[in-house]
This record gives C-alpha cells, structure tokens and sequence, in this order.
C-alpha cells in the first residue's frame, strides 16, 4: 500500500517544532520552509527562514544572490553548521540574522554490540541533490520519482 500521506525531512522537523515548541510562541512566527517566498510576508509576525537546502541548488542561488532579498527575513536558520557556513561563504548572509538549529530524531534505543546483525541505513536525498553528487540529469525523471536513494549495507 502506497503511503496516501508522505512526509519528508522538513515535514518531520517541522512535526518535531510542534512537539516541542510552546504553540503561543509558534503563533508569533510566520516560518517559510527551504525556499523563499514560498509563503507570503506576514507583516504582523516574525518572519523565518528555515533553510534546509544545499546552498547551490539553482532555484535558490539568484534569490539569495540578490542581496535586498535578505532583508525580507528577520531570521534565517539552518539545519547544520556546514549549510550555514555555505549560504554565508556564498551569499553573505548577514550573520546576526542567523541561528543554527540541527535536525532532530527520537531518542533510540541501545543495540548489542554483541550482535552481528547488520545495520541498514536508507539516505534519501532531493534529485537536485542526487545531479550534485551523480551527474545524472533529475529533469529527466518524471516529478513523482524525484527523489534519490541511497542504500548502505
């Protein structure tokens, strides 16, 4: 059976916030997912800019290259050091608009190091990520197969 609800890492994240973040501070905050804009300005609210895209990918770039874009955001936050240190190289982020919130998960629990099971790990990546690191062409996948995986035995 096909999952009729999927969620990828940002729908998880976002799950997460809501978890465990007070909804009356959440109601104080317009926050945009990854690409800008994508929800309208809300004037009476903070807006975010949660980023959790590779700083390359070529719907992003001309937007962050635009330096009166920055303004629009009160706040950019990132999913990792590495992405945050890449936007600033890249575009010059103004830094004291900038926090780094790493990505989260449920605690999970101890394994036997004495067991010789396997562990499988499953990576799933975005197509434009998938071209990065590949150079295969996403554009010629149809939309619904678009996303990569990665399987490590």
């Amino acid at each position: 059976m096909t999952n009729q609800n999927p969620r990828g890492g940002t729908e998880l994240q976002f799950e997460y916030l809501r978890k465990y973040v007070d909804k009356k501070l959440l109601d104080q905050v317009s926050i945009c997912t990854s690409v800008p804009e994508k929800i309208a300005l809300d004037s009476r609210k903070l807006n975010i800019l949660w980023q959790k895209n590779s700083y390359d990918q070529p719907n992003l770039a001309p937007w962050f290259q635009n330096k009166e874009n920055h303004k629009k955001y009160d706040w950019y936050v990132f999913n990792s050091n590495w992405n945050y240190e890449k936007f600033r190289m890249a575009f010059d982020i103004p830094t004291e608009k900038c926090v780094v919130i790493k990505n989260g998960i449920d605690k999970i629990k101890p394994r036997s190091t004495k067991t010789k099971k396997k562990i499988k790990i499953i990576s799933l990546y975005t197509m434009e990520r998938i071209e990065c690191f590949t150079g295969c062409n996403a554009k010629s996948y149809k939309p619904q197969y678009r996303t990569g995986c990665v399987f490590i035995n």
